[in-house]
């Protein structure tokens, strides 16, 4: 064997397994004085494919090698050859790793992901949006009276949520939907552009009210609420006659994520259908129903079902859309039998799209326990693997549940965007709902990035942030 140069760079040519190339690797840029932001920086490479190579969760091919190297300083082609020696016995030394079904769909997700980290927005969400009039109270029933306990005027909207909370993760957000040039709508406005939200695909309506929902809040989670969509329901109209309508096609393409959330009219659900057809086959589509459009059932729900990537269900708007659709007869029963029959229900339908699941249960902020809070599967043509979340028994200090789904959708999307494991998915979504229920209204408790170490530990009880959120 050629003899290499002589240097206190680590030798590979001793490297026999996967283990062993991944302990070099990461003494080779201990030797180099480099870590991954100045590595990434350095070679252009993503910063989560270097995380994946320092965690051996990869080996890096050919160009990502010389060009890692090259970074380090390593530039002979005796020694170049070694390193890719070393990577070859790497790959032969172990049998085939067995990958689960969530591993499976979750790294098909975030290769899209990967592969369109040029786009203009992380993610785009088009939905309605609404000024929460919160009134708390001890008890909602009928021929009732009491005090009201507290109110609040809060921003809200579904996807309006979950874009803020995202951007407060520190990813590039926007959102389209319509708002009247009222108090209420430059509220909601100036409240998305100080989070950092793209409000750009933002319609202004001068012929309606901008839309609002009076949202009853018990103290035990349970909870009644009452839309008025006001300028929501113009969204499409006003679109189509400022011109725009073909515009806000085109940006469903320039988003890495297209995420649906609810309207209550007919032409803005056409609409939004118009933007899913645009998204290209590598693009991650997530879907939000909520009560207005589960109601519809799954067979009106079709083109969008059919396509979505991520769904966010709780449990009774999963009832709804089985219920009220062809696959009713079938969903009966525990949530996964359910889960699984919305499965079949898109197979069916000749769907080869993979999809992640997340079904929730109303939270119980009494009792602060949430151990039968999260169901999430996975899968394409069939439920292949249904798991919850590791809760444990702790009990949290739990104030409303408004926004909580939306958080959660935030904290899923913000996993697989980080290209996190299936369980530290789970493990954010749950987070960032817990966080959000600490609060009156969806968005007062939302966290940001550089709170997100101290709230992971302290919330979860695990010691330390998954290697590519550190």
């Amino acid at each position: 064997m050629p003899e290499l140069p002589r240097h206190p760079r680590p030798d590979p040519r001793h490297v026999a397994d996967r283990d062993g190339f991944t302990a070099l690797l990461i003494e080779l840029w201990r030797v180099a004085g480099v870590g991954v932001p100045e590595l990434a920086a350095r070679t252009k490479l993503h910063r989560n494919s270097l995380y994946d190579y320092r965690s051996g969760r990869h080996l890096p091919n050919t160009d990502a090698l010389r060009t890692i190297l090259a970074a380090c300083g390593v530039t002979g082609e005796l020694e170049i050859q070694a390193w890719r020696d070393a990577v070859g016995r790497a790959k032969r030394a172990e049998p085939p790793r067995y990958v689960s079904p969530a591993a499976q769909i979750c790294g098909e997700l975030t290769g899209r992901l990967d592969a369109t980290a040029e786009r203009e927005l992380d993610v785009l969400a088009v939905g309605a949006h609404n000024m929460d009039l919160l009134t708390q109270v001890e008890r909602i029933d009928t021929e009732h009276e009491e005090e009201i306990q507290e109110q609040r005027h809060c921003c809200g909207g579904s996807g309006a949520n979950t874009m803020a909370a995202l951007a407060g993760m520190g990813l590039r957000t926007g959102v389209a939907g319509i708002v009247a040039d009222d108090h209420y709508g430059k509220a909601i406005l100036a409240d998305l552009r100080h989070r950092g939200v793209n409000t750009d695909l933002m319609l202004t309506t001068y012929a309606e009210q901008t839309g609002f929902g009076i949202v009853l809040a018990e103290r035990s989670g349970a909870r009644s609420i009452y839309v008025c969509s006001g300028a929501n329901r113009r969204f499409a109209e006003e679109a189509e006659a400022k011109g725009l309508d073909a515009e806000l096609v085109a940006a469903s393409a320039r988003a890495r994520v297209l995420h649906l959330t609810s309207f209550a009219g007919a032409a803005e659900r056409r609409l939004q259908r118009r933007m899913l057809d645009a998204v290209s086959p590598g693009s991650v589509v997530s879907f939000t129903p909520g009560e207005l459009y589960a109601a519809l059932g799954a067979d009106q729900l079709g083109p969008m079902l059919t396509r979505t990537n991520v769904l966010f269900l709780q449990e009774p708007h999963l009832d709804l859309l089985l219920a009220r659709s062809s696959a009713g007869r079938h969903g009966r029963g525990e949530v996964a039998a359910k889960m699984a029959a919305l499965y079949e229900w898109r197979h069916q339908r000749a769907s080869a799209e993979p999809l992640i699941m997340v079904v929730t249960q109303p939270p119980n902020l009494l009792s602060g326990r949430l151990a039968e809070y999260l169901t999430i599967g996975y899968g394409r043509s069939t439920l292949e693997e249904c798991s919850g979340a590791d809760i444990g028994t702790r009990r949290h200090e739990l104030t409303d549940g408004t926004g909580a789904g939306d958080a959660l959708a935030a904290g899923f999307l913000f996993g697989l965007l980080s290209r996190c494991s299936p369980a530290d998915c789970g493990n954010l979504a749950l987070l960032l709902a817990l966080c959000a229920c600490t609060e009156l209204g969806a968005r007062a408790g939302l966290i940001n990035r550089a709170q997100l170490a101290a709230q992971w530990t302290t919330r979860l009880g695990i010691p330390r942030l998954p290697p590519q959120l550190g």
